[in-house]
C-alpha cells in the first residue's frame, strides 16, 4: 500500500495574508493518505493528519468513502475545531492551488472519473466515513 504525503510547511504561499496567518498561528501539519479496498475501485481514502498548530499537537486519523473523499479539507477543519483550535476557512481553502496535485493524485488512486455520482446523504452526514 503506497502512502502519499502532503506537507503544509512546503506550500508556495503567494498571498501575504495567507502566509501571515499560517506563520502567526504556527501551522506545521503533514497529511499522509492512502486508499483501501479492491484495486480496481478502492472504496476508502484514509488520512493521517499530524504535526502541530501553535503549541497544540495534532495526530488525527480518519477515512472517507471514495465518493466524498475530495471533501477532506472540510474534514480537516472539523477535526481541528474539535480540538479547540480556531480555524479560519480562508487559509485552508485559499491554498487550493497547492492542493491541486493532491486532488489529482487522490483521483488517480481512487480511479474516480469526472461526473461520478456522490451519495448526498453521506456527504451531508457529520462524520460520514469514520
Amino acid at each position: 500500500m503506497a502512502c502519499s504525503h502532503f506537507d503544509s510547511s512546503t506550500l508556495d504561499r503567494q498571498a501575504a495574508a495567507e502566509a501571515y496567518f499560517f506563520n502567526r498561528i504556527g501551522y506545521q501539519l503533514t497529511l499522509d493518505y492512502h486508499v483501501e479496498g479492491e484495486a480496481a475501485v478502492p472504496e476508502w481514502a484514509c488520512f493521517h493528519l499530524h504535526g502541530s498548530v501553535g503549541q497544540v499537537a495534532v495526530d488525527e486519523r480518519f477515512r472517507m468513502h471514495r465518493d466524498v473523499a475530495f471533501n477532506f479539507l472540510q474534514r480537516i477543519g472539523q477535526r481541528l475545531r474539535q480540538r479547540g483550535l480556531r480555524v479560519a476557512r480562508a487559509p485552508l481553502f485559499g491554498l487550493h492551488a497547492d492542493y491541486d496535485p493532491m486532488f489529482e493524485d487522490l483521483r488517480r488512486q481512487l480511479h474516480c472519473q469526472p461526473g461520478e455520482p456522490i451519495d448526498l446523504e453521506r456527504f451531508l452526514r457529520s462524520g460520514a466515513g469514520d
